[in-house]
């Protein structure tokens, strides 16, 4: 996906002007390389990998904005690995950050030229920029997409000691100034502004100017854009900050692509804060949506994601300001049931004892069947999955005759369930969960004596062990 733009002069003068400034290092001069300034970044990359060419135009965008100011490095992992081997690279791309040639950390910002140039800016020099004239604090606000200003004569008020403590955390993802000069001041003595190069360009702080705690919360809102495209160098932020998720999925082909998006940036304009919204390449894209509850090819659609529970506007209504609002509403207000996404539910949902869970059947046969039940979260192509299946069927098969034990499995990529319940973070995984308690997590042997043994200590049902024999067989 796209990276989205940021309207900035800064951006539009790296865009122009690409020249190929990025320094590949080698194995023999790395070291010479990274301590040529006082802050270098250095990307390991491999050729074939797909994010390393997405993030490539990016990463020379930004060398050559830096000129003079960072390095910017390349470092090939399949040619130089003695240098990958020497930091531990397993995964591509890795971005590293060195100061006077040594190693002090991951790079954790944004993957854009523009996020990349504000990491460095940012984190050269004190945390906190003061300034004295104008044309300066113009200067400063043309090269950052954010900048955080606080109007205090003196370090010490209150407003400024907050400013700075933020400052110390956050320098990498915003640029903080202090105008000292009261005949500069953009409001009142003692006052927090955030100037941003999109969006409403000027924002006044309206928290308690004592607490950091405040002022980072009010950060975390005014800094993303209301409404903008999500791909692979934002997508990251936008599942940190918390904030259930609309999404708008459209094709950028179709005649009332911008028309759309116009209506649902009006619905995220009026709940900032609230949610964040974006908008999805339904082309590129469009296994995302199914995944979210979305019928295959049913665009454009919007669908808001709240922990884990899809709500998705129904394909008969239309995608106006209105309609999507009235909607946004009712999911913030808790008063819409979620879309539960689901295959089709077998004719015999149980054969030899085990029992085929869908999205649309996993309350009655799970959560209230008044049965004590191990259920299986797996994936179809999953190896450990296909490996653990003979085992899975071979336990349903002892216990099929056994009324109050439910052995059974559900296709966890496909289907919803509830995940405020289960938490699944890689396949299989196995929950028991009893009839009259709640879930939890079975960690113990995955043979088939293994987990007879367990349900036999677990469920309050009772029934015979088989011979360890024919239970392996």
């Amino acid at each position: 996906m796209k990276a989205f733009p940021l309207i900035a002069l800064l951006a539009v003068a790296i865009i122009a002007v690409v020249a190929d400034d990025a320094i590949d290092a080698k194995d023999a001069d790395f070291d010479e390389v990274v301590s040529r300034n006082a802050l270098t970044l250095v990307k390991f990359y491999a050729p074939w990998c797909g994010h390393c060419k997405r993030i490539a135009p990016e990463w020379d965008k930004a060398a050559t904005a830096l000129v003079g100011k960072a390095g910017l490095v390349r470092v090939d992992c399949t040619t130089e690995t003695a240098v990958a081997q020497k930091f531990g690279i397993q995964g591509y791309p890795t971005i590293k950050v060195f100061r006077e040639g040594q190693l002090v950390g991951d790079y954790d910002a944004g993957r854009t030229s523009e996020a990349i140039v504000q990491y460095v800016i940012s984190n050269s020099g004190p945390a906190v920029t003061v300034v004295s004239s104008a044309d300066e604090l113009e200067v400063l606000k043309k090269e950052s997409p954010i900048v955080v200003v606080v109007f205090s004569a003196e370090e010490g008020t209150t407003s400024a000691v907050t400013h700075a403590e933020a400052a110390k955390t956050l320098r990498s993802k915003y640029r903080f100034v202090r105008v000292a000069d009261a005949t500069l001041f953009d409001g009142a003595s003692d006052s927090i502004v955030i100037y941003k190069q999109f969006d409403e360009g000027r924002v006044p702080y309206t928290g308690d100017v004592s607490k950091v705690a405040d002022l980072t919360a009010f950060l975390s809102t005014t800094s993303v854009r209301v409404f903008d495209e999500i791909g692979p160098e934002n997508y990251k932020m936008y599942m940190e900050r918390g904030l259930p998720i609309a999404w708008l999925f459209v094709k950028p082909s179709a005649d009332n692509f911008e028309a759309l998006k116009t209506q649902v940036s009006a619905v995220a304009s009026a709940h900032q804060g609230q949610l964040s919204v974006v908008w999805v390449d339904a082309d590129k894209y469009g296994a995302m949506a199914e995944r979210l509850g979305v019928r295959k090819g049913a665009f454009p659609a919007f669908v808001v994601d709240r922990s884990g529970e899809h709500f998705v506007l129904a394909e008969d209504k239309e995608i106006s300001t209105a309609i999507v609002g009235d909607f946004v509403t009712a999911v913030l207000a808790d008063t819409l049931k979620p879309t539960i996404r689901s295959t089709e539910a077998p004719e015999e949902h149980t054969k030899d004892g085990l029992t085929t869970v869908v999205g649309s059947t996993f309350d009655d046969l799970v959560i209230n069947s008044g049965k004590d039940v191990l259920i299986e979260f797996y994936a179809p192509w999953c190896g450990h999955c296909k490996k653990l299946q003979p085992t899975f069927e071979q336990v349903a098969k002892e216990l099929k005759d056994v009324d109050g034990i439910r052995i059974a499995q559900i296709d966890a990529g496909e289907n919803d369930f509830n995940t405020k319940l289960f938490t699944v973070s890689g396949f299989p995984t196995l929950y028991f969960v009893p009839a009259n308690g709640s879930p939890k997590l079975f960690e113990g042997s995955r043979s088939v004596m293994g987990i007879l043994n367990f349900l036999k200590e677990a469920s309050s049902v009772t029934f015979e062990l088989p011979s360890e024999d024919r239970a392996e067989l």
